[in-house]
């Protein structure tokens, strides 16, 4: 194991060029056409965000490319919608004919279909954005096991509310490590190593301070916990692992979070696009990947995998992939 990334001729380099007016322009017009199809645009509206944010981060000098569509969201669009309407369907029956212990059942029946639907939104959602996004025609892959990640949600979900919220740190910590150690970019592998008790205590710390400082401490909470998650990653490459690096500084993200929520204030939320590329290009310049890796000898070693479910599932409960 490498610790340190080796001496390199070419270091490895990742930059983000998006810029606030694009992101504004493809907010505004999927706004627009999102409410004039009555959302049924959601599905091509995705896709556009996601090719902003790939087609324009950069690995030395090359950028990513989102191969999914429009299409293929709309299936997974489609599917969910259609199981919503028979839900709703039968929960209005049975209000209407007083059936309320089906009304019951229906509710309980939601909610365990809800806490389900995260660990399968998660699972379909990394296998689908991944294997559809490459890099000099090499692509991404996602190769968990959807029952054993549905497993670990639960019994991870279960401890946390017995905890009473404590173990939720090695709840977020188990969950990680699974899904980041089935990551595959070609040849290259991933592993997480980080605890925990780590993240608890990081945690533990950052809401105190956060709340002793008024909410000044949050930049340096936030700017721990990105550099803990990156320092603690590793790629590996021919048998060997090497230790991802983070530069991210509390002032510098202070500094940029407090200006823009100032900008985002006094425009009344039009500059919110300016906010997120201002802070996106800062975080993307000061992850570090290992001068060591080459990414020219890269194989592909994915296969293609199209069902859009999991990604419209994982934006519709919010839960973050990148």
């Amino acid at each position: 194991m490498n610790d340190q990334p080796s001496a390199s001729s070419s270091p490895n380099r990742l930059h983000f060029s998006g810029q606030g007016l694009d992101l504004f322009v493809i907010l505004l017009v999927n706004g627009f056409l999102n409410l004039i199809t009555l959302s049924l645009y959601y599905p091509w509206a995705r896709v556009k965000l996601i090719k902003f944010y790939w087609e324009n981060t950069e690995l030395n000098d090359t950028t990513f490319v989102f191969h999914g569509t429009g299409a293929e969201v709309f299936k997974g669009y489609i599917k969910l919608m259609l199981l919503s309407l028979v839900f709703v369907g039968c929960y209005i029956y049975a209000t209407v004919t007083g059936q309320h212990a089906m009304s019951v059942m229906l509710i309980a029946v939601f909610y365990l279909v809800l806490l389900l639907l995260v660990p399968v939104a998660v699972h379909g959602g990394f296998k689908y954005r991944l294997s559809r996004t490459s890099w000099r025609n090499v692509h991404f892959g996602y190769r968990g096991n959807r029952t054993q990640l549905i497993i670990e949600f639960l019994l991870g979900y279960l401890f946390t509310v017995l905890t009473l919220g404590i173990y939720a740190s090695w709840f977020t910590h188990k969950i990680r490590a699974y899904v980041i150690s089935n990551i595959r970019f070609g040849s290259l592998g991933f592993q997480y190593t980080g605890t925990g008790f780590d993240l608890f205590l990081i945690q533990l710390k950052g809401i105190f301070l956060t709340v002793l400082t008024l909410g000044i401490y949050y930049a340096w909470y936030r700017k721990e916990w990105i550099n803990y998650l990156i320092e603690h990653t590793y790629i590996e490459q021919n048998n060997e692992r090497y230790r991802m690096h983070s530069s991210i500084s509390g002032g510098s993200l202070f500094g940029i979070s407090l200006l823009n929520l100032v900008l985002v204030i006094i425009t009344f939320g039009l500059a919110f696009p300016w906010a997120v590329t201002r802070t996106l290009e800062y975080v993307i310049a000061h992850i570090e990947l290992p001068d060591a890796i080459n990414f020219d000898t890269i194989q592909q070693t994915e296969n293609e995998y199209k069902d859009a479910t999991g990604e419209y599932l994982m934006d519709a409960l919010d839960l973050g992939i990148i």
